[in-house]
């Protein structure tokens, strides 16, 4: 008995697929820690990527469909556009006065960042749609693309306004 070459081949190439995702997010991070200067913040930044990647996870799992390439290169795509609305948020929050109390600094971020942040989610998931109609579901990489990237950019926007004040408060930041 020997295991079908093809099937070794898909695996490895799977498997450099994730590393891929996993140096992405790394990098990600290391970006975020030279640009904040600190170790913890980035780490709120990026706790936006599995909190986006899973409304396009949890759709795969209910339609039945495998964790093929295009879903991993699409998963790493999302890993980088997903972090934005956080920056922009955190971004915002610093301008605000120190003295005031965090959960009226995250409001006024919230607030302030509201338009941007739903242009620019706007916009990215609208760019997608046209694409969501060239062929069946998850049937061509640009099709799965168009998927993943806008559920999760979707959950990132809607992430943006429930996850990351919650996340701020209970971390105290």
């Amino acid at each position: 008995m020997f295991i079908d070459p093809a099937i070794e081949e898909s695996l490895n190439t799977y498997n450099r697929m994730l590393l891929v995702l996993c140096v992405a997010v790394f990098l990600i991070y290391s970006l975020l820690a030279i640009q904040f200067e600190s170790f913890f913040r980035p780490l709120l930044i990026i706790s936006v990527i599995p909190f986006c990647a899973f409304p396009p996870l949890l759709v795969l799992l209910a339609a039945g469909i495998p964790l093929t390439a295009p879903v991993i290169v699409g998963l790493t795509v999302l890993s980088g556009m997903s972090v934005n609305n956080y920056i922009l948020i955190l971004d915002a929050m610093d301008k605000e006065p120190e003295e005031t109390p965090l959960p009226e600094r995250i409001a006024a971020a919230i607030e302030k960042r509201f338009m941007p942040l739903f242009l620019s989610s706007g916009t990215s998931i609208l760019a997608s749609v046209p694409i969501l109609f060239t062929s069946a579901p998850f049937a061509s990489t640009p099709n799965t693309l168009a998927i993943i990237v806008s559920l999760g950019l979707l959950a990132s926007f809607v992430g943006s306004f429930m996850f990351l004040p919650a996340l701020l408060v209970a971390t105290q930041r």
